[in-house]
């Protein structure tokens, strides 16, 4: 993922968008220097800087965006999801959306199911005021802010600084560690690609023919 040059430098050769890339990016890219988005490249400068030079050091790698709630871009797909939002600006067949990503106690409680969105905007400034409706009941949240008072409604979202900070502990299993067992939140060290072992060979199509479900076949004359 990253060298030291002849100045003993640190350089990243590849900066892996793997678990942050579902993202929408936190700001325009106009110069686009690497295949990947110049956000994940900020990301991978924090992390490391944090691994391995200290909190202190980390803190000049942070981006003002860091305190930006994240956000997944989706399309509205689907006649059900369009008609919740029947008579609201912004929503409109295969337009997109925006889904803000929320703090990861919210899964864990009442609120678990929550599916926020709000009309898709280019204008990052515009997220942490904006007005965000739940897909499944069409009820109203906005966003908790800390220097604002509180509000019917008001929930917590987590920033890309917060989504960045999670990442140094994604696991990830197609990798064994030193150890040589499956990758964890806690491992470290060089990792080594995990073999998969063959039991037994089960076909299956691709795709299913539903026609036979129906009796849509030869074994039913009156298809004939």
């Amino acid at each position: 993922m990253f060298i030291e040059n002849e100045n003993g430098q640190r350089e990243i050769v590849k900066a892996s968008a793997h678990g942050l890339g579902f993202l929408y990016p936190p700001f325009e890219d106009e110069e686009r220097k690497h295949k990947e988005h110049q956000w994940i490249w900020d990301a991978w400068e924090y992390i490391l800087a944090l691994e391995l030079d200290g909190p202190e050091a980390a803190r000049a790698k942070r981006k003002a965006y860091f305190d930006l709630p994240a956000m997944m871009q989706i399309a509205i797909t689907t006649p059900a999801i369009l008609a919740r939002y029947k008579g609201q600006t912004g929503f409109r067949p295969l337009n997109f959306m925006l889904a803000v990503q929320l703090m990861g106690e919210i899964s864990n409680g009442s609120q678990a199911n929550l599916c926020l969105v709000t009309p898709f905007t280019k204008d990052r400034s515009a997220w942490k005021t904006a007005i965000y409706r739940d897909v499944a009941s069409g009820e109203e949240y906005t966003l908790y802010d800390d220097g604002a008072p509180s509000k019917p409604n008001q929930i917590d979202a987590i920033c890309y600084g917060g989504i960045i900070e999670q990442h140094r502990f994604h696991p990830e299993p197609k990798f064994c560690g030193a150890d040589g067992q499956p990758c964890g939140r806690n491992t470290r060290g060089l990792l080594e690609r995990r073999h998969v072992q063959v039991g037994s060979k089960v076909p299956i199509r691709k795709e299913s023919n539903r026609r036979w479900e129906g009796g849509n076949g030869c074994n039913n004359p009156a298809r004939l």
